[in-house]
């Protein structure tokens, strides 16, 4: 008895001898057959095109054409030909005619579960191929139509069905930058999660979420979330390195925002169970690399910056001329030669961001490193040349994105400097503006740029010698500490920001002729010194300020103490002319206030201490003793010796203002004095600077 059809195709359903469909390629044989063998030999055909599509054979797209029309009315015939073009993810012209596919089985069978979301996915694939919202909202619509559909008839769901629903409103969110997109992404693997089975990709896709809606919204515990997910994929897939990456950089992410060692040690700990996974991962070098750089910057360990650089060449070298990578690493140079002076390693760090620009030239943050670099080259070589590039560098990054802050703040410092260096008080203020927008732009604006604002503000102040602008400064270091001084708190907070705050609240002491600005200061400073010993700016500011207070309040106790910290000061550093000087200024406030014309030798021993200072600072260069030891010889009735040292401080350009000359208590031994009244008709008739 001859075979039949319906034998004949299961037998190659059983064999995938698909030589045997060859009597039924020919339309005029179908005549005969069911529904149910046109169905299976339409599914044969589909299969067969299956294996041709796997070893790349031109007759696939003949062998799905011909199950087609063996089988027309079949949803189950164009449903098998989506999932076989599915599979080629990266053939859009194979996306797009599952898509077709797909859309002919759901006319065909509008209750097909399995169609709806499964064209959902290709959907997917189509919008991260065309980088299209359009598409993710398609693939909601269809991924809609299978839950009702579910619902319905109480079937149960295709496998995997929320985590890819979730996954479309991931990539749509990653387009949108909505936070609503990866909230409902969340919402999706939440209910995912409730379903059990679930593999380390699952876990890296939630855990990629949360990580998003973290860095968002700015909520912090997500990221502990997604540090639990990481973990389980890590538990699934302990041989798999994109799972290591992930809970490394979720614990570096927890280290930048908490400096805890201990998340740095874990990150640690990832990074190198990644690269011994796979060695030839840039990637994995690339967040290593990261992570020390970062650690270094923050602890202002050398170690840490050294080590960032092996990481940093590893990476370069499993991808050499990657842009980002050399940027990365450009960076880190860069920084570890403003701390150590280092212009080879300046030099090597503007060689790689040049490269990446050329590279690719239209990412704002690589002008922006090299700004930063040029900035680098002008604080070392005193150069305003350097520093004119360096805003030329910002301004092509922010004529790119003129969003980010950091290149504002830079901007801003190098105007800054350049002010500051000419003593240009409309460059300073210009400087001010872009303060201000590196502020506006920041969602958490740094500490530094505040201080760096306060510090223009304050250098506005001195020359202008305006109140407002050291008010304003002070305002910007308080933003900087992040708190007021006198709360305690265990805060790290940098030594720099405390320490220009106490001389900002020193220089408002002058202005007001306040005690409790001066005691400021002196609590802020000492407390700096308290830490860093060493602080030379710090002792120095402190000195000057207890002799501020003292002079002000008349307190012998803050002159000796002022004393004391000069006496420090140049045990360190015996060439500051500075501390010289105001070591003397010092010692004459205290013999005037201890004058007494009964027992003149004790201000007799002052005077003579003050005067071997004030020669000491001469000797040094410092023109502005001329005055002070002038004073000091008028103090004492020397009257040649303090017509000398005006008439040197006047060469010397180290003058006060004529008036203050005029009035000042210390020169009323020379008021009669014939010499004295002509040097002040001098400086009277002398024509004023422009």
């Amino acid at each position: 008895m001859p075979m039949s059809i319906l034998k004949k195709l299961e037998t190659v359903l059983a064999t995938n001898d698909f030589l045997l469909l060859s009597p039924y390629h020919d339309p005029a044989s179908w005549t005969t057959m069911t529904q149910d063998e046109r169905e299976l030999l339409g599914l044969l055909l589909v299969k067969q095109g299956e294996h041709q599509l796997i070893n790349n054979d031109e007759k696939v797209l003949e062998s799905f054409e011909l199950a087609s029309k063996a089988a027309p009315f079949s949803a189950l015939v164009f449903f098998r030909q989506a999932l076989a073009f599915s599979t080629q993810h990266q053939n859009i012209r194979c996306l797009m005619a599952a898509n077709n596919a797909l859309e002919k089985a759901t006319l065909l069978d509008p209750k097909f579960v399995a169609a709806w979301y499964g064209w959902g996915c290709v959907l997917i694939d189509i919008g991260v191929f065309n980088n299209d919202a359009i598409s993710f909202y398609q693939a909601d619509a269809k991924f809609i139509e299978a839950d009702h559909l579910v619902q319905q008839n109480e079937s149960s769901l295709p496998e995997n069905f929320f985590w890819q629903w979730g996954i479309c409103w991931h990539k749509l969110g990653k387009l949108s930058g909505e936070a609503v997109d990866f909230f409902k992404a969340l919402a999706k693997f939440q209910i995912a999660a409730g379903y059990e089975g679930h593999d380390s990709l699952f876990c890296n896709d939630y855990g990629n979420v949360l990580v998003e809606i973290a860095f968002l919204v700015g909520r912090n515990e997500l990221l502990i979330e997604a540090l639990e997910q990481y973990k389980i994929a890590v538990t699934h897939s302990p041989n798999q390195s994109e799972g290591w990456i992930n809970l490394g950089c979720t614990y570096q992410n927890l280290f930048e925002t908490s400096d805890s060692e201990e998340y740095f040690l874990d990150a640690n700990e990832c990074f190198e169970r990644a690269t011994n996974i796979n060695a030839n991962h840039h990637h994995s070098w690339l967040k290593w690399g990261d992570l020390y750089a970062h650690a270094g910057k923050r602890l202002r360990n050398l170690d840490y910056l050294q080590e960032s650089f092996s990481k940093f060449e590893k990476a370069n070298l499993c991808d050499p001329d990657n842009a980002l990578i050399l940027a990365r690493w450009s960076e880190v140079q860069m920084l570890t030669a403003s701390y150590t002076d280092d212009l080879d390693l300046l030099r090597e760090a503007e060689l790689k961001i040049s490269k990446s620009i050329e590279l690719e030239p239209e990412i704002p943050v690589f002008w922006y490193i090299s700004g930063m670099c040029f900035s680098e080259l002008g604080r070392y070589f005193n150069d305003i040349n350097y520093f004119e590039q360096a805003i030329i560098k910002f301004q092509h990054s922010i004529s790119l994105n003129d969003t980010y802050s950091v290149v504002y703040h830079g901007l801003a410092h190098a105007f800054y400097t350049i002010g500051e260096m000419t003593e240009n008080t409309n460059i300073i203020e210009n400087s001010l503006l872009h303060f201000s927008r590196a502020i506006e732009l920041s969602n958490v604006p740094a500490p530094q740029c505040w201080n760096d604002w306060g510090v223009a503000l304050m250098k506005l102040g001195e020359f202008t010698n305006e109140k407002k602008y050291i008010e304003s400064a002070v305002e910007k270091f308080e933003k900087a500490i992040g708190y007021k001084f006198n709360e305690t708190s265990e805060r790290d907070i940098e030594l720099e920001w405390l320490y220009n705050f106490g001389c900002a609240m020193d220089f408002l002491g002058d202005f007001h002729e306040e005690a409790l600005y001066y005691e400021r200061a002196i609590q802020v400073l000492t407390h700096v010194l308290q830490i860093e010993p060493e602080y030379s700016h710090a002792r120095y500011n402190l000195a000057l300020t207890l002799s501020h207070l003292g002079e002000l309040n008349s307190d012998i106790d803050c002159f000796l103490k002022a004393i004391d910290h000069f006496q420090t000061l140049l045990e360190q550093d015996d060439e500051d002319e500075f501390a010289w000087n105001d070591w003397g200024l010092t010692l004459t406030h205290l013999g005037v206030l201890t004058f007494d014309t009964t027992h003149p030798e004790f201000s007799k021993e002052y005077y003579e201490h003050a005067e071997r200072k004030f020669l000491h600072a001469i000797a040094l260069g410092n023109t502005h003793a001329f005055y002070n030891i002038a004073c000091l010889y008028a103090l004492t009735r020397n009257m040649p010796a303090a017509m000398h040292y005006l008439e040197r401080a006047d060469h010397s350009n180290a003058l006060p203002p004529t008036e203050d000359v005029m009035h000042d208590e210390w020169l009323d031994n020379m008021r009669h004095h014939a010499p004295f009244r002509a040097f002040i008709s001098h400086l009277l008739n002398k024509p004023e600077k422009d």
